[in-house]
C-alpha cells in the first residue's frame, strides 16, 4: 500500500505477487505470526485493500489476482460479528471458518476501508 501510495507501482505489484505467493494458502496468510493454525483477520483487509489500489493503476494484473480476492471475501464473510464489526483472529477447522478473539475497531475500521474503498 505504501509503495502504491507513493507511485512505485511496479514495485507495488511485486511486492503483492510475493505476499499472495509465499503466504496466502487458500484460507489466510500463513507467514511469521501464524501459529497454531490461528489466522489474523486483518490482513485480509489489507490484502483487498492492496489490491483495490493497485488495480486502480493497473486493472490487468488485479484481473489476474481475482480469484484470490474472491476467496478472500468469502473469508471475510465469515468473520463478522452478528452484533456488528470484525473478529480479530479465525481457524479453519475441516474448511469451516471459525471466528476466534474478539472484536475490535482496528480489525474493524480496515474491513470497513476494504470493502467501502472503490
Amino acid at each position: 500500500i505504501y509503495e502504491a501510495e507513493n507511485g512505485n507501482i511496479t514495485l507495488a505489484e511485486k511486492v503483492f505477487s510475493i505476499v499472495i505467493n509465499d503466504f496466502w494458502d487458500g484460507y489466510g496468510f500463513a507467514d511469521e505470526s501464524f501459529s497454531n493454525g490461528l489466522y489474523t483477520s486483518y490482513k485480509l483487509a489489507l490484502a483487498v485493500i492492496a489490491w483495490k489500489y493497485i488495480g486502480s493503476y493497473n486493472q490487468t494484473f488485479a484481473e489476474k489476482y481475482l480469484p484470490i480476492i474472491k476467496k478472500i471475501y468469502q473469508v471475510s464473510s465469515h468473520l463478522q460479528s452478528p452484533v456488528g464489526g470484525f473478529f480479530t483472529n479465525y481457524e479453519v477447522l475441516n474448511g469451516t471458518i471459525v471466528p476466534i478473539g474478539n472484536v475490535n475497531t482496528e480489525t474493524t475500521s480496515l474491513f470497513t476501508i476494504a470493502l467501502f474503498m472503490p
